[in-house]
């Protein structure tokens, strides 16, 4: 199913976003990044889902960690959201709590069933942009 109810009989969407990781973020290790998009999402004031316990954190998942040096076009990660919102809504509320280097591409919903984002990655696609000038013997060393 696509959304649940709680115990409070709030309903409870599920949302996948695939999301940008340029610029100066390329530095940040996966856990850094993982807590930039935490406090990105308590920023923006959505009713974010929270795991029940003893020390409650937010119900997100992230896809898999990107090594750090490296910019990506597409990140994932999965949330849970209380209440109804347009997924347009939603990326428009949460693109105004990220960096400028961080952005919402697409948000759709997803089911509750659905496997997680890091298990949705099959490939990777890396692109390298070599300056003029560098050696051949250089270059070969980088590509194997």
């Amino acid at each position: 199913s696509i959304s649940v109810k709680s115990n409070s009989d709030e309903i409870i969407h599920k949302y996948r976003a695939q999301i940008t990781k340029k610029g100066y973020l390329k530095f940040l290790s996966h856990l850094d990044w993982q807590n930039t998009l935490v406090k990105a999402l308590f920023r923006s004031e959505l009713p974010v889902v929270f795991t029940e316990g003893f020390n409650p954190i937010p119900k997100i998942s992230l896809g898999a960690a990107l090594p750090i040096f490296i910019e990506s076009e597409t990140e994932f990660i999965d949330f849970e959201i209380r209440g109804t919102y347009a997924t347009e809504d939603i990326k428009q509320i949460l693109n105004k709590s990220l960096d400028k280097n961080a952005q919402i591409i697409n948000i759709y919903e997803i089911s509750f069933l659905s496997s997680k984002a890091i298990s949705k990655v099959i490939k990777s696609i890396y692109s390298i942009s070599v300056p003029i000038g560098i050696p051949i013997g250089i270059l070969e060393t980088l590509t194997g």
